[in-house]
């Protein structure tokens, strides 16, 4: 609807292939933009996947010596804003709240 009273009309091209040749074609066009993409963007199923980790220096984590108390998750929990976003599990901030308590006992199992 919107697009009838528009008053800038824009059209693609023409466009420059690899040996500098401009092209006006649409199928060609729309080949020269498909290669451009796909030269730009690789097949993740073919994605040559290296292991990166093995020149990261060895370290021992620490993190197990943290203790949270319970006292500590309420606190985190209690800093919450209520509207934001759900986790990723699609739990509401609201509900993370109100269950608060009950969350805090098994948290500090983990």
């Amino acid at each position: 609807y919107a697009k009838q009273f528009s008053k800038l009309k824009s059209n693609i091209g023409p466009l420059k292939d690899s040996n500098g040749i401009l092209h006006h074609n649409q199928v060609k066009m729309a080949q020269l933009l498909q290669d451009q993409y796909s030269s730009m963007f690789s097949n993740p199923d073919s994605a040559d996947i290296r292991d990166t980790t093995r020149s990261l220096p060895k370290t021992t984590s620490s993190f197990n010596t943290f203790d949270f108390t319970e006292s500590d998750i309420i606190e985190a929990i209690n800093e919450i804003d209520p509207n934001s976003s759900t986790s990723h599990n699609d739990i509401p901030a609201k509900v993370i709240k109100a269950c608060k308590h009950s969350l805090s006992k098994a948290f500090t199992l983990l």
